[in-house]
């Protein structure tokens, strides 16, 4: 009895260090590349949550278990460091900072001007509305170290709006971000009203009875998803087709 109470007691630890060392060959097989995310703030307005979310839309493009960003550490310090120095920032000194930062893709953000501010219309036009100036400013940079790729942006958009109609300055950063990060990939490129309906696009697609309901269907052709009328549209709705259909993807 003793003796088969050990035999399974060993049988049981051979079996829970199996399991326990499953996890760390399956990350062996697909090794997490460092991704290094630096913003270069020169105007002093990038805060702890504009910084999130222009991480998040560089995540997007370079998510677990593929890749992992890298905030601050070496990317950041090598790369303010160049900056200070006078150095310009084009493909070759972005190649030699992600290879002295241990990176395989480097991503940069250098702002210049991120401004928002009320402007009274002050009799210089006709109505008495309120308007909006905002400033983003700022050359964003891509290096990655896989085929020696390297794209840059330089954004300089400075707009004068009625309040209310005006798109953040962060917001403009964040989605020219996202195109070049996205373009870099070779990915479908998504602005905020396409990413918009991408989500609304992906819940329905998972609820086939509430598309069945509003006689839709979805479609994916070339990685752009359509929603589409049902050809087989339910008896309530056979007199009334849906022709809507949403094109996802922005060229």
């Amino acid at each position: 009895m003793k003796k088969l109470v050990h035999f399974l007691g060993c049988l049981l630890m051979m079996m829970a260090m199996a399991v326990t060392a499953l996890p760390n060959e399956a990350r062996a097989e697909i090794a997490e590349k460092p991704v290094g995310f630096v913003v270069i703030d020169q105007d002093g307005d990038v805060n702890g949550a504009v910084y999130k979310t222009w991480r998040q839309v560089v995540k997007w493009a370079y998510h677990f278990p593929y890749y992992q960003i890298i905030d601050g550490g070496a990317p950041q310090e090598l790369v303010s460091g160049a900056v200070r120095s006078g150095a310009k920032l084009d493909k070759a000194s972005l190649q030699a900072l992600a290879e002295k930062s241990k990176v395989d893709v480097l991503v940069v953000a250098r702002v210049y001007e991120l401004d928002e501010y009320i402007v009274p219309s002050m009799g210089f036009r006709e109505d008495n509305d309120t308007y909006v100036k905002t400033s983003a400013c700022a050359d964003l940079f891509v290096y990655k170290k896989d085929g020696d790729k390297f794209l840059k942006k330089k954004l300089r958009e400075r707009e004068l709006k009625e309040i209310g109609t005006v798109e953040h300055p962060e917001e403009t950063i964040k989605w020219e971000l996202s195109k070049l990060v996205n373009t870099m990939e070779g990915r479908p490129i998504i602005g905020a009203y396409a990413l918009s309906l991408c989500l609304l696009a992906q819940i329905i697609a998972k609820k086939a009875s509430l598309l069945r309901r509003l006689s839709l269907c979805a479609v994916k052709r070339n990685n752009i998803l359509y929603l589409m009328p049902n050809p087989r549209p339910r008896r309530a709705l056979q007199s009334r087709p849906c022709w809507l259909c949403w094109l996802l993807h922005q060229p």
